[in-house]
Parts: C-alpha cells; sequence; structure tokens
C-alpha cells in the first residue's frame, strides 16, 4: 500500500509540472517517464524510461521501435502499442491541422508537379510518390542509378518507405533519355514484379509515368494497360 501510495504521489508531482508549463522543464527521460505512466499503471516507469533512451538512444527511436522489439527490452504490451502509436498519431493532426491542398491528389496538379520534378533530373532516375487513405502525399523522392528500375533494390526501397509510412498506395516516374514516353516490355515485366510486392504489404499501385522528351505517359491513361493497373481511384480526395 505504502509503495503505491509513493509512485501516486510521484504521478500526481509530474502531471502538475506538465499542467504548469508542459514539457518546458522536463528532461527527455522524464516525457517518457510520463507518457509511459498511461501504459504501466500502479508501477515506477523512471527506470524503464532511462533503459529505454540508454538502449535506443533518443525518445523518437524509442517511439519508431517495433511493439515487439519494445516488449523484448522489458515494455508491456499495452505501453508498446502507445508508444508505437504516437508517432502515426502527430502525423495525422499535423496532416490535419496544416493540410495543404497541394498535397492532396489531383490528376492535374500531380502531372505539372511529375513534369517539373523530372526535368533535369538524370536519365533513369525514379521518382516514387506515397499516399495516405485521403489521397495526402507522404513521400515524394527519387531514387537515381544505384537503385534502378525494377531492380530488387529499388523495389525493397519502396516496399519499405511503404510500410514505414503506413501508405495505402504509390505511384512511380520514370525519366528516359531515348525519347520513348512509351514502356518497354522490361518496364511492364518491372511493373508486374512492383504491384505483385506491394499488393502483399497492402499498398496498390495506382500509376506509372514516363517523362521522356517533354512527353509525359501515364499508365492509367493508357487503355491497353489501365486492366493492369486493376486499382480503384476512389481513394484520392478530389479537388
Amino acid at each position: 500500500m505504502e509503495q503505491k501510495s509513493i509512485h501516486s504521489g510521484h504521478r500526481k508531482r509530474i502531471k502538475e509540472r506538465y499542467l504548469s508549463s508542459g514539457f518546458d522543464d522536463f528532461s527527455i527521460h522524464e516525457v517518457l517517464e510520463m507518457i509511459l505512466f498511461y501504459g504501466i499503471p500502479r508501477k515506477d516507469t523512471n527506470e524503464l524510461a532511462h533503459r529505454l533512451i540508454d538502449h535506443y538512444g533518443s525518445i523518437s527511436a524509442v517511439m519508431d521501435a517495433s511493439v515487439e522489439d519494445l516488449i523484448e527490452n522489458g515494455v508491456t504490451e499495452n505501453a508498446a502499442v502507445l508508444l508505437n502509436l504516437i508517432p502515426l498519431l502527430g502525423r495525422e493532426y499535423v496532416g490535419d491541422k496544416t493540410i495543404d491542398n497541394d498535397r492532396l491528389y489531383n490528376n492535374r496538379i500531380l502531372k505539372k508537379k511529375i513534369r517539373s520534378a523530372l526535368t533535369g533530373q538524370c536519365s533513369d532516375n525514379t521518382l516514387v510518390i506515397l499516399y495516405d487513405t485521403r489521397g495526402f502525399e507522404l513521400f515524394f523522392g527519387f531514387f537515381d542509378r544505384e537503385y534502378p528500375f525494377g531492380s530488387n533494390e529499388l523495389i525493397s526501397k519502396i516496399t519499405e518507405l511503404s510500410m514505414k509510412y503506413h501508405a495505402l498506395s504509390a505511384i512511380i516516374a520514370q525519366i528516359k533519355d531515348n525519347g520513348i514516353a512509351y514502356p518497354s516490355k522490361e518496364d511492364i515485366d518491372s511493373i508486374v514484379r512492383i504491384i505483385t510486392i506491394l499488393t502483399r504489404v497492402g499498398v496498390k499501385l495506382t500509376d506509372f509515368f514516363i517523362f521522356a522528351d517533354r512527353n509525359l505517359y501515364s499508365m492509367s491513361q493508357d487503355k491497353d494497360y489501365i486492366d493492369l493497373l486493376g486499382q480503384p481511384r476512389t481513394i484520392y480526395r478530389k479537388i
């Protein structure tokens, strides 16, 4: 009973400090300690917070760790789930608070953005764009020749990013220097592999663009290949 009273009083003091000034005068381990209050009731979380910071190196690394890894390092399942969801909750909050219409899927805006991004890029560079359930852009970035289009390395990178950002859909764009804005047999084979692997992690490839000689090809607009994508576009928010 006395032990419970000690922990209860400590938690009350920590909570009062937070209500008074937020995290302004908190150390990193105290921030983590307070968060753990709500996943591990009636137990001292100070020592665990110190151990987690020491093990992972930072509070962000703690929250980025998998639930399974956190459990292996002494965190209860409830607390591990709580820590794991904080970055996702933060992303949803920021996305909702500062939503940018330029980052919502819109076919016309997207084509202009892809043209602009690919102009001046080295040939064979690959652009990857990831979206969430609302059609909000989560990632927009390039992979150079170190990751050739269709290679296992590139597909692995796209898969890893999709899982990291919890993406629902992906768009890929490639720049070619042969002047032909149309997919080759090798491109189609690569797209089939990419679709197959992304589908396994719940991600839909909704379009494949090729930029060549100032022309932009869209697979989703090509009646010969639209069935290959076979992805409903209703997940995107129309503007």
